[in-house]
């Protein structure tokens, strides 16, 4: 349980460290098409269980040592252990936000129907379309 804990503050602690200003139009540096896509893989990627790939492949070098494959699969084990199969997207909102050094980074959030329940996914990207932040609940 202690584990859990943690795991839901390391979440919680990375999106305050990246937070910046409110949220605002994405900015031009960002195709929001791909930012969707890359949002979805995210998603998809861990609904298969592929742990592995989401923390070596989709998250950013100063991630990955917060969002372990064990990381993960504790935190969806933990927020959503009997989701059923995925059904489809249910929306999809972009926006763009700053972080404290002005680096601009794109934010998606997703929800997700499942067959026994609904799950908001929260993904904060850079750049180069790789993960520097992730909530679900």
């Amino acid at each position: 349980m202690k584990k859990i804990g943690l795991v839901v503050i390391t979440l919680v602690l990375a999106m305050v460290m990246i937070t910046g200003c409110g949220a605002k139009a994405l900015s031009e540096d960002f195709n929001e098409e791909e930012v969707k896509k890359a949002a979805e893989n995210a998603v998809t990627t861990l609904d298969s269980g592929d742990y592995e790939t989401f923390s070596n492949e989709l998250v950013s070098e100063i991630m990955k040592k917060d969002l372990t494959a064990e990381v993960m699969k504790n935190a969806v084990d933990q927020v959503m252990p009997n989701r059923g199969a995925f059904v489809e997207f249910t929306s999809e909102a972009t926006f763009g936000k700053t972080d404290k050094n002005e680096e601009d980074y794109a934010v998606v959030v997703v929800v997700a129907k499942y067959e026994s329940q609904k799950v908001t996914y929260t993904v904060s990207l850079d750049k180069n379309l790789k993960i520097i932040g992730f909530y679900l609940k």
